[in-house]
């Protein structure tokens, strides 16, 4: 919450200031740029903020409570924000980012790869306005917004997985770390939470029993993705290979992957359709991500039914985006529960108290108009 608030905060300051600024060497086309770059960043903020801390859409059509908004800069003057519903959130979400794109450049025009796959693009911009009509389940524009994407020749599917920490046509936006940024203090970058002990991590989250399942023997994301270790608890697990470095914590972060925008236009074109032949598009989007793990292709009769099409994309999105941070929201927005078994599964269903967060004690001790998440 604070850190996800600080970051807005200065956000706020860059939109508010930037166009303030008299400097001959810092032109109107480059504030705006500056500009809509902190819009692009404040809306991924908003947008994972929303996600961690509100019910999804599908709840309620997102009448639900989310977060406050804080879109003024800090002027030294106390209030006491109330929590924005999710419809509101989720609405500034899409007016930062329709700005943001007449004045952002594209991956193309920067010359530095980290820069194009590190820096707000036109490109990122669009994936992120997919993401967010995906979640709200307006297929059509989901589909607009992931073509959209796709058209541009800087966005490709990798023939491999040595993608990772590459800066390739795979990424769409991902965040940029080396071995002296601050993912080597505190608790670490990624790594540090997906290695085992042996490779300088702590080994806190294996693959689960369940997903190791859902990989096909032989599939490449598995074998090529993944190693043994011991976990924290002394046991023996799989794990992750995405972030390998758990020594200088210098793996990037990706946010916005190719691969998730092809896989959601795959989903909003099948969720349109009423045929499995008339979703033979979406079946030709998800097969190059079959041959890339070494698996065999679909055909439209591979599937008895659309539901049937929709469960194998969803499989697909499990399989190529784990520990990326996005299976938690495909559960909710299909209505299936984060926990099937065990301690607190019978609040992990969808609706339940325990698939959001709580809002933070010291932010309801300090704040009279925030109203707690159930549950907690």
């Amino acid at each position: 919450w604070q850190v996800h608030y600080r970051a807005i905060t200065r956000a706020n300051n860059v939109i508010a200031k930037a166009p303030t600024v008299v400097d001959p060497g810092f032109t109107e086309a480059e504030k705006a740029q500056v500009v809509a770059e902190a819009k692009f960043l404040r809306a991924l903020l908003y947008f994972q903020m929303s996600n961690f801390f509100s019910q999804p859409y599908q709840l309620s059509g997102g009448d639900n409570l989310s977060v406050p908004l804080v879109l003024e800069p800090f002027t030294g003057e106390v209030t006491f924000p109330e929590r924005a519903t999710l419809n509101q959130v989720h609405a500034q979400i899409e007016k930062d980012l329709t700005e943001a794109i007449p004045a952002l450049q594209t991956a193309a025009q920067f010359g530095d790869p980290s820069e194009a796959r590190g820096r707000a693009t036109v490109g990122a911009a669009q994936a992120l306005l997919a993401r967010l009509k995906l979640y709200r389940e307006d297929w059509s524009q989901a589909e607009q917004y992931a073509r959209a994407v796709l058209a541009d020749g800087s966005y490709r599917l990798a023939s491999d997985y040595a993608f990772y920490n590459a800066n390739t046509s795979e990424d769409i936006f991902t965040i940029q770390n080396s071995a002296i940024d601050n993912g080597r203090t505190a608790s670490g970058g990624l790594a540090s939470y997906y290695r085992p002990a042996a490779s300088g991590g702590r080994g806190d989250a294996a693959y689960s029993p369940e997903l190791l399942g859902a990989y096909a023997t032989g599939d490449k994301r598995l074998a090529s993705l993944s190693s043994v270790g011991v976990g924290a608890d002394g046991g023996t697990y799989t794990f992750t290979m995405k972030y390998p470095d758990a020594v200088n914590n210098s793996d990037n972060a990706p946010i916005i992957r190719t691969t998730e925008v092809v896989l959601t236009l795959a989903e909003a074109i099948t969720k349109q359709a009423t045929s499995v032949t008339g979703a033979q598009e979406a079946i030709d989007l998800i097969n190059p991500l079959r041959v890339r793990a070494g698996l065999s292709t679909f055909t439209a009769a591979s599937f008895a039914s659309v539901a049937d099409l929709l469960a194998t994309i969803l499989d697909e999105r499990r399989k190529e985006l784990a520990f990326e941070g996005l299976r938690r929201m495909d559960l909710l927005r299909y209505k299936m529960p984060l926990k099937t078994s065990g301690e607190g599964s019978n609040k992990a269903v969808f609706g339940g108290d325990l698939t959001i967060l709580p809002i933070p004690q010291r932010e309801l001790d300090i704040n009279p108009s925030l109203a707690p998440n159930p549950g907690y």
